[in-house]
C-alpha cells in the first residue's frame, strides 16, 4: 500500500509539471496582443520632508540669498522651493531619514540667525489628550508636551476641540477659568400641534380661499381693519370680525379674540 501511494504522488507531481510547461509554451507561442497584460507595480507615494520658513521683515529673495551663501554643499538637498497657502517659504528636501531632516533644520536655523522662523515638516504621529483644563492655551500645552516628551512642539500644531452641547452661558469669562458643576438647568419643552388652515379672503380658520363663502375682507388691513395701505401699519389694533367695543385692542387671530375660538388654541405653545 505504501509503495502504491508513493507512486501515485510521483505521477501527480509529474502531471502538474507537464501541465505547467505546456501552458508556458502556449503563452510563448501566442502573439503579443493576445497575451495577458502585466499588472504594473503599485508605487508607494511618499510625502517629501520639508522646511517651512516664516519670514518677519526680509523678503523671499533675501532669504534665499542668505541660504545659498551659508549652506554650502547642503543646499543640494533642497529639491524644490515654493510658497504655501500661508505665504511662507517651503523647502522640499531630498532627505530620506528623520535625523537628516532635523540636522538640515538646525543648519538652516543657524544660517538665518533669527531672521525667520523655521519649522520641520516630517511624518508625524497624532496624539490625543483629554481632561485638559479649560483655561489652558495652546502655547502652554505645547511647552508642557515639549518638556515631557523631549521634542519640539509648536503651538500652531495643536488643535483643540471643545463640546458645548446642552449648556447655558450664564457667567463671564473670568468665572469660566474655574470648574463648576451645575446640578439643574431650565429648559422648555415644545408641544407640536398642527395649525388649522386660514383663509386669505375672510381671514377665518378652517378652510381656504377657493372654498370660502364668507365675507371678503382681503381689501382691509389685518391690523387696523381699515382699507389696505402701503408700509408698516402703526395704527391701533382693531379686529376684523368682532364688533365694537370688543374689536378694539386686538387683531383677528390673537388669543384674546373671541371669534377665533378653537383656531387659536391649536397653535404651538410652551407645554
Amino acid at each position: 500500500m505504501a509503495q502504491s501511494e508513493l507512486k501515485g504522488s510521483v505521477v501527480c507531481a509529474q502531471r502538474k509539471q507537464e501541465a505547467a510547461a505546456l501552458d508556458a509554451n502556449q503563452q510563448q507561442q501566442q502573439p503579443e496582443h493576445q497575451q495577458q497584460p502585466k499588472q504594473p507595480k503599485q508605487r508607494v507615494h511618499r510625502v517629501p520632508d520639508a522646511l517651512e520658513l516664516e519670514t518677519t521683515n526680509d523678503t523671499t529673495q533675501e532669504m534665499m540669498h542668505i541660504l545659498k551663501e551659508k549652506l554650502g554643499n547642503d543646499r543640494q538637498k533642497v529639491e524644490r522651493v515654493r510658497m504655501n497657502f500661508q505665504g511662507n517659504i517651503l523647502l522640499e528636501l531630498s532627505c530620506k531619514n528623520h535625523n537628516e531632516t532635523l540636522e538640515m533644520w538646525r543648519k538652516v536655523s543657524e544660517a538665518l540667525e533669527g531672521k525667520a522662523k523655521a519649522r520641520p515638516w516630517t511624518p508625524t504621529t497624532r496624539l490625543t489628550c483629554t481632561n485638559i483644563p479649560q483655561g489652558c492655551t495652546n502655547e502652554e500645552i505645547a511647552s508642557d508636551l515639549s518638556t515631557a516628551l523631549g521634542v519640539t512642539i509648536y503651538a500652531d500644531q495643536i488643535s483643540t476641540i471643545k463640546s458645548n452641547y446642552g449648556t447655558l452661558v450664564a457667567v463671564t469669562d473670568g468665572v469660566l477659568l474655574k470648574q463648576h458643576v451645575v446640578g439643574f438647568s431650565q429648559c422648555c419643552r415644545f408641544k407640536k400641534v398642527e395649525v388649522k388652515r386660514q383663509c386669505n379672503r375672510c381671514y377665518e380658520f378652517g378652510h381656504i380661499a377657493t372654498h370660502c363663502r364668507g365675507k371678503d375682507r382681503s381689501s382691509k388691513c389685518h391690523r387696523c381693519a381699515e382699507a389696505k395701505h402701503s408700509g408698516q401699519c402703526t395704527k391701533e389694533r382693531n379686529c376684523l370680525v368682532c364688533k365694537d367695543p370688543e374689536a378694539i385692542g386686538h387683531s383677528f387671530g390673537q388669543r384674546n379674540c373671541r371669534q377665533v375660538g378653537e383656531g387659536v388654541k391649536n397653535r404651538p405653545r410652551h407645554d
